[in-house]
């Protein structure tokens, strides 16, 4: 048996499509639940992720035992969380191991730990898709080698020829309002976001401090109103004063033909729960990118009930579950 180790290069990330190409290791491939695209279009798409992703910020660890018996994961350093918490934070990405590889599944995430600890990681993050079959040995390895359980963040999404069958028909606050937002309107979010979130993957960790937190989020609306890290920001009011906000993105998807929209982010203020007020914005960027994009996705916790609740009252209908696992090694 082989480990390997190092920097994404365009050579390797070769070998690895390779692999998928001949059908030795098997991805769950973008936007593969729509079922809107042949599987030679998701490969396209596949290979053009990797290319993005080699001579980056992108390291691999893979695991050889003989022909075929193969196992590979990407892991990249998130920078911005890194920043934020102040120890280097890292995402685990693109875990394939192929079938008929007894054990590969701990094999690899015990050389995953391994690979953490060697460059100096004191976090990483993994999201391991329900909609892989073999998601739950990728679980239990994980949970073998010290990763545990966070939450479960689940996804809804329409298309345009679904958009009509939605239920939009909320009961709203009518002092309730939703716009674009504006440069006067981050101060009041920015204190919104640093006070507003409780149920996600940051704060439901005991391991990580709850004020950094907090920053994740109060300095990710600084990015998304300043540095275009979204395409939009709408924002709810309420006698005029912002009370809420729902940020969008959407990307044009040449492999596929597409443009593909993403509800990002959202807040309430707690003063102003139980009005319509998500709703309000929730209708509001639906609409927005039901009009940019030809299908769009929009996640929440499965313990955010009623945010959980509104999706499932508006039709749409659920794309995946995404289980989301932390490693913390104090030590690093």
């Amino acid at each position: 048996m082989k480990l390997y180790s190092g920097d994404f290069t365009s050579e390797i990330g070769q070998e690895l499509i390779a692999l998928v190409e001949s059908g030795v290791l098997t991805p769950i491939y973008r936007y593969s639940e729509f079922r809107l695209f042949d599987q030679d279009k998701l490969f396209e798409l596949f290979i053009g992720e990797m290319l993005l992703k080699v001579d980056g910020n992108y390291q691999y660890v893979r695991v050889q035992d003989g022909d075929n018996r193969e196992a590979w994961a990407l892991i990249s350093e998130s920078v911005y969380d890194s920043s934020i918490f102040g120890f280097k934070v890292g995402t685990v990405e693109t875990a394939m191991v192929a079938e008929g590889f007894s054990g590969g599944h701990n094999i690899l995430f015990t050389s995953i730990v391994g690979f953490a600890k060697k460059n100096f990681y004191r976090y990483l993050n993994l999201s391991l898709n329900t909609n892989d079959s073999s998601c739950p040995q990728f679980v239990n390895a994980a949970a073998n080698s010290g990763f545990y359980y966070i939450n479960t963040l689940v996804t809804f999404g329409f298309t345009k020829q679904t958009f009509s069958d939605l239920n939009l028909d909320y009961k709203i606050d009518p002092e309730i309002s939703v716009r674009f937002s504006t440069p006067d309107d981050f101060e009041p979010l920015y204190r919104l976001a640093a006070k507003a979130y409780k149920i996600d993957r940051y704060h439901l960790d005991n391991n990580l401090p709850k004020h950094h937190c907090d920053r994740i989020y109060s300095e990710s609306l600084r990015n998304s109103f300043f540095d275009g890290f979204v395409d939009g920001i709408l924002v709810a009011t309420y006698h005029e004063e912002p009370i809420g906000y729902f940020s969008g993105k959407y990307r044009r998807v040449e492999e596929l033909g597409i443009t593909a929209g993403t509800g990002v982010i959202s807040s309430v203020s707690p003063e102003h729960r139980g009005l319509g007020v998500f709703q309000a914005m929730n209708k509001a960027l639906i609409e927005w990118l039901n009009q940019v994009s030809d299908f769009s996705e929009y996640g929440t916790y499965i313990n955010n009930h009623p945010v959980h609740s509104v999706y499932i009252k508006s039709r749409m209908r659920m794309v995946r579950g995404a289980l989301q696992m932390a490693l913390y090694l104090p030590g690093n």
